[in-house]
């Protein structure tokens, strides 16, 4: 199962992320990382969480801008954090909101 890779993540201080599987468990953790955006589907999740000044692109890549990115993620790593734990529990509600409708008429 997905179990060690979880714990593996919930033990780490920040993720770098190009798959959007490790930046959805990285939030859902409450973990600050930085994307690196190669489709879609990563820039639409990075958007939702209002993460695009700590994404980077694919084609863009080089270590200085890595660099840069990873500094200003240590730097707010509390307000990150908090974002992340805020936007996670709203997401939460939401669904579990939609749930209850769905099963319960």
């Amino acid at each position: 199962g997905f179990e060690p890779l979880l714990l593996l993540f919930s033990n780490a201080q920040a993720i770098i992320g190009m798959r959007l599987h490790a930046c959805i468990f990285a939030a859902a953790l409450g973990i600050p990382f930085l994307p690196i955006s190669y489709s879609q589907k990563v820039e639409s999740f990075v958007r939702f969480l209002h993460m695009e000044k700590y994404a980077i692109n694919l084609s863009e890549l080089a270590v200085s801008g890595l660099v840069d990115r990873l500094k200003l993620l240590v730097k707010e790593d509390a307000k990150i954090r908090e974002s992340l734990e805020n936007l996670v529990s709203k997401q939460k509600s939401a669904t579990l909101k939609s749930e209850t409708q769905f099963f319960i008429p």
